[in-house]
């Protein structure tokens, strides 16, 4: 499944290299999120969602009226509650994440537009902390987890004539984070996410 979201990721660039953009712009963006981890065959352990958020910048390629593609750079928090045999802790992490959006667009005649994106997104972990166990380390244990991640999230929001937008997404890590994971174990990251942008 990596092999091919990569291989199609490197086609989608080469091919957007050949078309001629109709404009090119720049935005910034914030936004809230909830998070939390997918659990497969870890026995008691529980993760539920918590607030967290995240701001980032993002580069619009149109290539015409309903098409375009947004690459976006974000610096990212994420917390949750994680609860293991009736013994609780917050999760926390702050992260890097790069998603790439093909976006498809409807203009409105007043000059305000709706758009739907679906894309790969690719994370890089700086911190990530459970109970105070840095879970980057050794001493994790079997709760040790990896850096980086890949992917896919889907995006929908609405841009104002102005250049104000609104958007809500769904992002889920397709690697199991456990670095050694035992057995069939897994746990893999999923977050919603509100919020604003402004298109310069």
């Amino acid at each position: 499944m990596t092999k091919k979201l990569v291989l199609s990721v490197v086609a989608l660039g080469l091919w957007a290299t050949q078309i001629n953009a109709q404009s090119t712009s720049f935005g910034v963006k914030a936004d809230a999120n909830m998070s939390n981890f997918v659990v497969s065959d870890m026995g008691n352990l529980k993760s539920t969602m918590k607030v967290g958020g995240g701001v980032g910048g993002f580069l619009k390629i149109d290539f015409s009226k309903y098409f375009a593609i947004q690459p976006e750079l974000s610096i990212l928090y994420k917390s949750s509650k994680m609860e293991l045999a009736s013994v609780k802790s917050d999760y926390e992490y702050w992260g890097l994440e790069v998603p790439v959006y093909v976006l498809g667009q409807l203009m409105h005649d007043d000059g305000n537009r709706a758009y739907i994106g679906i894309g790969p997104v690719f994370d890089c972990g700086f911190s990530a902390k459970s109970g105070g166990v840095k879970m980057y380390k050794d001493n994790a244990d079997l709760l040790q987890q990896s850096r980086f991640n890949i992917g896919a999230g889907v995006l929908v929001g609405y841009e104002f004539k102005f250049r104000m937008q609104i958007n809500a997404s769904y992002k889920y890590g397709f690697f199991n984070t456990l670095k050694e994971p035992v057995s069939d174990a897994f746990l893999h990251s999923q977050y919603v996410s509100l919020g604003i942008g402004y298109r310069f």
